[in-house]
């Protein structure tokens, strides 16, 4: 907002010279910002690659291990293209999930909590409304559940007794 205001103040008054010495900083810290951005991802890419081969290297030698064990008719009854194919498919696959989930995983998480801090930093009575309203609809949905279980316990067919006798 503060951009805003000074490109305002000196749009008005034409002295765009002024106005270089407010927003150039606020490039300067967004060109940073986003040089950062790059670098991270850069090495979080290059560590989930380490640590997936390195999880691919053990799994491997284990499954060479297990294939060290099966008796020989098993190599017998199938060929040794199919079996390299599954175990190749199957690598590649958990190769996919490790590398694709993990990174899902702790973007997602990080995101969360830099919003969650964004948000308490901005505004933390807004943010303390946001979050009793969550929980406030999470409590009402738990409410209604218990509700209908307890109504589905009661009988189905409800006997009365009025002076003695049994009214159905």
């Amino acid at each position: 907002q503060k951009v805003l205001a000074s490109v305002e103040l000196w749009y008005r008054s034409g002295d765009w010279l002024a106005a270089k010495a407010v927003i150039y900083p606020y490039i300067a810290l967004l060109a940073v910002l986003y040089l950062l951005a790059l670098i991270s991802t850069t090495l979080q890419t290059q560590l989930m690659a380490i640590m997936t081969q390195g999880f691919l290297d053990k799994l491997r030698c284990e499954m060479f291990g297990g294939m060290q064990d099966l008796p020989i008719r098993y190599f017998d009854s199938h060929k040794h293209g199919d079996i390299m194919s599954v175990y190749t498919n199957d690598i590649d696959t958990i190769d996919m999930m490790v590398n694709h989930s993990l990174t899902s995983l702790v973007s997602g998480t990080v995101t969360l909590i830099g919003t969650f801090v964004f948000m308490i930093t901005t505004n933390w009575i807004l943010t303390l409304i946001t979050v009793g309203k969550y929980l406030e609809e999470r409590a009402k949905g738990k409410t209604g559940d218990a509700i209908r279980q307890l109504m589905d316990l009661s009988p189905k067919i409800a006997t009365i007794r009025r002076d003695g006798t049994e009214i159905t």
